[in-house]
């Protein structure tokens, strides 16, 4: 679980990074992520028409729902996993990921508390969100940030028409990642899959499909903890040890 739960926050909206715990590379205590020089990029954010349009749609989306394909690819050893399920946020701050595939995995937040839990494990896990990097990857989706308040921007052509490549760089030491490579179209500025590379070289891909930008009730974003399950709470210490119940 605490390897899954670790890989989350390499995700920009996912977004999500559930390896599992036998699969995923350690990363090397060595290894550190690029971090770009502040103001290195500063005017892109005013003035690139992809970045204004990919800012402009998201500042307008209140509510996000999709399913999603991921593909994660680990470097050593070199093998590829495929996770699926369902994505939904709402602003401000509330966002619920549930995989189904292969096995249900949920990722859940009404705001100011994260939930996760594994039902193979029969686990759950409460933490703040704060003391996540929850506020940097998700928060222009969720709406408690902005892209350029946390990352440097490089836009360049995709290769599929339509549809323009922006790379993300962190502007603060000691993220959990190298870069997020975002794929937004380039007539609206919405984003249809994300990239996340981690220090080891892993890389995680996620594809949104079948968005849609409708109405959901604040009441989707709670959890209730599934009989018998164990929840450890992480809101109680914020060293990291928790409480176990």
């Amino acid at each position: 679980m605490k390897t899954r739960f670790t890989t989350l926050f390499l995700t920009v909206f996912v977004l999500a990074q559930p390896f599992d715990a036998t699969s995923q590379t350690p990363v090397s205590s060595g290894a550190t992520a690029t971090v770009a020089q502040p103001g290195t990029q500063a005017s892109e954010w005013s003035t690139n028409p992809v970045l204004l349009r990919l800012n402009s749609f998201y500042a307008g989306t209140t509510d996000f729902a999709a399913s999603f394909k991921q593909v994660v690819e680990t470097k050593s050893p070199k093998r590829s996993f495929r996770r699926g399920g369902n994505a939904y946020f709402k602003r401000p701050g509330m966002m619920r990921w549930d995989y189904s595939e292969p096995g249900v995995v949920n990722y859940v937040s009404s705001g100011g508390i994260l939930w996760v839990y594994d039902s193979e494990d029969g686990s759950a896990l409460k933490m703040n969100v704060a003391d996540s990097e929850l506020y940097s990857a998700l928060g222009f989706l969720s709406g408690t940030s902005a892209l350029a308040e946390s990352f440097s921007a490089q836009v360049e052509p995709s290769g599929t028409p339509g549809f323009s490549s922006v790379k993300l760089l962190p502007l603060t030491a000691g993220a959990s990642f190298r870069h997020l490579v975002l794929l937004v179209k380039d007539s609206t500025g919405e984003v249809v899959e994300t990239e996340v590379l981690d220090p080891a070289g892993n890389v995680s891909r996620i594809r949104f499909e079948s968005p849609r930008y409708v109405p959901i009730p604040a009441s989707a974003f709670q959890f209730s903890v599934p009989a018998g399950v164990k929840v450890q709470d992480l809101t109680a210490d914020r060293a990291g040890k928790g409480q176990v119940r």
